[in-house]
């Protein structure tokens, strides 16, 4: 593996970096992945560090709302804690060092993803000014690496273009890697204000996301015709694994093309990012689609966009924690026991997971959805399984 060939060269720099002074050390916890848990973990890594008795605390973020970093002092060290979204199948790769999609172009290995750059960050103001290559060093998912199995294909950022991009996720390898699973991933349906529905039925989503009505008026024909425009995310996506193992249940096979033309039935198109699907659906009258469920904790942000229930019930974490609501998956950290900066970045990922377990570390915007493992009153076998209760209310 990558990581074993060049832990040594590292390990030597180090120590000759170390002899003659004890200078202050700078360690860097660089979180890649689920677009998902973006807005979780940039919530969350202040008040980590503040938790500790760092001082100096501060954050920032690039335009984009994809990239993000959050600094401290934290006795002699400067603790940079970085997130940035992608999807839930590069975390585990950059974990595993492989790039097939070339992500890490220019970078020194496929461990490297492009992240906050530091140096051209303005603490403030709060701006990242630009990205830089860095060494991932959790790589974040929504669900565990046998649930990926789907296909997608067409623009990279749906409405708003990009590449075209052909993805077929299966058998994402997360061998020798370590894991943690301290919370659970509420998801929700969204649509824009067009749309006169507030309910999204489990019937609804499966017709809906597998391209079997393409007119809302089908589910209730009092209403009046209104061409549906389903919005996706690319294969590859920890929120649309869950969709297909949570919501469709092989009872209907997820979209897999995306169509720009209305006269051939609802617009699909398919987004990259949590980001890029909320958009999608602000901006497009009679859309629909998913995302995590607190994505509108700054409704201003989409203010054409609203939640919807899914069978009758609100994406709130008392109703995740108690079963009444179900399109959720359980949010996996992986570490990799060969990172070269293993040994002084180790103590901060456990203690990163112990803080995120307990239910009182929960972000305000946050804890109104989110739930702990600890919380949980029904459990999950896999993504694919249905919940069973494990303890009595």
């Amino acid at each position: 593996m990558i990581r074993k060939m060049i832990k040594s060269a590292v390990v030597g720099v180090a120590m000759l970096s170390a002899v003659g002074s004890a200078q202050a050390a700078e360690v860097n916890i660089n979180i890649y992945g689920a677009s998902a848990q973006y807005l979780f973990w940039n919530d969350a890594a202040d008040n980590f560090l503040l938790a500790r008795g760092c001082t100096g605390v501060v954050q920032a973020e690039d335009s984009t709302k994809k990239h993000g970093i959050t600094k401290g002092t934290c006795g002699a060290d400067t603790v940079y804690i970085r997130y940035s979204a992608k999807a839930s199948y590069d975390g585990i790769r950059a974990m595993k060092c492989v790039d097939p999609e070339g992500l890490s172009a220019g970078c020194p290995n496929a461990c490297y993803r492009k992240m906050a750059n530091e140096a051209a960050t303005d603490f403030g103001t709060h701006v990242v000014g630009s990205l830089a290559c860095k060494d991932v060093t959790i790589g974040a998912s929504d669900v565990e690496a046998g649930a990926f199995d789907q296909e997608s294909h067409g623009a990279l950022k749906g409405p708003h273009g990009g590449a075209w991009t052909d993805r077929t996720i299966s058998n994402v390898d997360d061998s020798g890697l370590t894991s943690y699973r301290p919370l659970v991933v509420p998801f929700a349906f969204f649509k824009n204000n067009t749309v006169p529905y507030t309910n999204m039925t489990r019937l609804m989503a499966v017709h809906i996301f597998s391209g079997q009505v393409n007119d809302w008026q089908s589910f209730d024909m009092s209403q009046a015709s209104q061409g549906v425009t389903v919005c996706l995310r690319h294969a590859g996506s920890g929120t649309h694994a869950t969709i297909d193992a949570a919501v469709m249940r092989a009872d209907g096979n997820l979209l897999i093309e995306e169509n720009q033309l209305s006269f051939l039935g609802s617009i699909k198109w398919f987004n990259d990012g949590s980001s890029d699907m909320m958009k999608c659906i602000n901006e497009n009258e009679g859309a629909v689609g998913y995302a995590d469920a607190d994505a509108l904790k700054n409704p201003a942000t989409y203010a054409n966009t609203s939640v919807m229930n899914y069978q009758g019930a609100a994406p709130s974490k008392a109703n995740v924690v108690q079963g009444v609501y179900d399109f959720w998956s359980a949010q996996w950290l992986f570490e990799s026991p060969t990172e070269p900066t293993y040994a002084a970045t180790h103590p901060y990922v456990t203690a990163l997971n112990t803080f995120a377990s307990n239910p009182a570390n929960l972000p305000s915007t946050t804890a109104a959805y989110w739930a702990t493992q600890s919380e949980m009153k029904v459990t999950k076998a896999n993504s694919f399984a249905f919940p069973t209760r494990t303890m009595e209310p």
